[in-house]
């Protein structure tokens, strides 16, 4: 999927490609990353950006958001794991329960 969209972005001219990268950077530096920043201030210095650069900035941008997905579906997971193991200690606890009552004290009572 990464190697799809690093494939599309390739295949865009010079302008959508600066568009986006910018874009990426200004969006970046405006929430005070350092790193877009000191990018932010290099690109607005230079005449003509390398394609290289705008490459390497939207590669490291969908990198990034990939990994804060599978970071945010580890966590979901962790998350349904906890949820299952609670459930597993509650059955447990009411099998022990259910264990230590005494039936024929159950039905002297009824």
């Amino acid at each position: 999927m990464l190697k799809d969209k690093l494939k599309k972005f390739k295949a865009l001219s010079y302008e959508d490609k600066y568009g986006i990268s910018m874009n990426i950077i200004t969006n970046l530096k405006d929430r005070w990353n350092k790193q877009a920043l000191k990018i932010f201030n290099f690109l607005e210095k230079e005449e003509r950006v390398k394609e290289d650069i705008l490459e390497s900035i939207y590669e490291d941008f969908e990198v990034s958001v990939e990994s804060i997905k599978q970071k945010n579906i580890k966590e979901d997971l962790h998350k349904f794991d906890k949820t299952a193991k609670y459930l597993a200690k509650l059955k447990e606890e009411e099998e022990i329960e259910r264990l230590k009552e005494d039936p024929d004290s159950i039905l002297e009572q009824i």
